[in-house]
């Protein structure tokens, strides 16, 4: 039986873990019964509904497209984009991109969006990998991007925070004084943080509003996306918690 270890953590999609692999492949297994009743450890029991093989490895999550995540897309560091069917395997459309992705996708109910290391952010479309818009950047994109309300957020080294409409890919503003990633929206203003430091930034505009100095934190990792509980981790295992206001 061949071991496959995932190079990232797995995401759920009705009754399958799905995830990637360094060796380029993308699997499915049980991680729950047709009824959403729990497997017992160890809950996807080695079983492997379906796979495929990519080149090259795998270093971003896989992105759920849909409410129901009934299809997924997958992106290799050689540039395959695969869309798959989660519940039936089948594969759904592929494209090929100059370079691969090391930030995960992210997706709506109908398009995924990818922030490249070959400079560019591309949206697809599902079926058949349809490409919908690029957008060019002069500089390797390898920050985590976020989506909110129709507008890609996404860190552009030596550009700054640039929001893109989700839906053309034309540029709404460009806030040349922020690097750090979106990582949570409070009260309507975006929270982007960078390894020490947090900024508050009208959505809007791109503004900054904020600065947060927050030296000793590596980590912030909020509850929910939106106006919820975040926990920042710092190096000495210091963990503190921000409530909304």
């Amino acid at each position: 039986m061949q071991t496959s270890v995932a190079s990232k953590p797995a995401v759920i999609a009705d009754s399958l873990a799905l995830f990637g692999t360094s060796s380029g492949r993308v699997l499915a297994h049980n991680y729950a019964t047709a009824a959403g009743d729990l497997l017992p450890p160890p809950r996807d029991a080695g079983i492997t509904r379906w796979e495929y093989q990519l080149r090259g490895a795998i270093s971003a999550k896989p992105a759920l497209i849909g409410s129901s995540g009934d299809v997924a897309g997958v992106v290799s560091q050689s540039g395959d984009v695969f869309f798959v069917d989660t519940l039936t395997g089948s594969g759904v459309g592929r494209a090929k991109i100059a370079g691969g992705a090391q930030a995960a996708p992210v997706a709506d109910d109908a398009v995924m969006y990818i922030a490249s290391l070959d400079q560019s952010v591309y949206a697809f479309q599902p079926s058949e990998a349809l490409l919908r818009w690029r957008y060019r950047t002069a500089a390797r994109l390898d920050r985590p991007i976020a989506l909110h309300e129709g507008v890609l957020y996404v860190p552009v080294p030596g550009q700054g925070l640039t929001a893109l409409d989700a839906a053309t890919g034309d540029v709404i503003w460009i806030s040349k004084d922020v690097s750090g990633s979106v990582i949570a929206v409070r009260n309507g203003e975006l929270i982007a943080f960078e390894a020490g430091h947090a900024q508050v930034i009208d959505a809007r505009r791109g503004d900054v509003l904020e600065d947060i100095d927050l030296a000793g934190f590596e980590r912030l990792i909020p509850t929910a996306f939106v106006d919820a509980p975040i926990y920042a981790l710092g190096a000495s295992g210091a963990v503190a918690r921000f409530e909304p206001r």
